[in-house]
């Protein structure tokens, strides 16, 4: 896959999680977020987009689903994400989050 598909991928995120309706759970033994539809399709890989977070994609480029590491104990901190706000702000933020950073990974 190339760097243009996955951010293309990225930047479909918004999109494809309203349409589907994704959901933000945490992990909390792991302390790692997962944003996507209560189940991952079978088909999906998963592609490491930056060192905090990655994303399932099936075999037509197409997201489906979005995997934060290190939740709890990093990424939140360093963006100062606060999961308890607007359940839609919160999606927002974290989507805006992860399209900046697969830019500069792109670069």
């Amino acid at each position: 896959m190339t760097n243009e598909q996955l951010i293309n991928a990225v930047r479909s995120v918004p999109k494809v999680a309203k349409r589907e309706s994704w959901r933000v759970s945490l992990d909390s033994d792991e302390g790692t977020l997962f944003y996507s539809p209560k189940v991952i399709p079978d088909d999906s890989e998963l592609h490491q987009i930056t060192d905090e977070f990655a994303l399932y994609i099936d075999r037509d480029s197409n997201p489906t689903g979005v995997v934060v590491e290190y939740f709890e104990s990093n990424f939140k901190k360093h963006h100062e994400l606060n999961e308890n706000e607007n359940p839609q702000s919160f999606k927002t933020l974290l989507e805006d989050i992860l399209l900046k950073q697969a830019r500069a990974v792109a670069v």
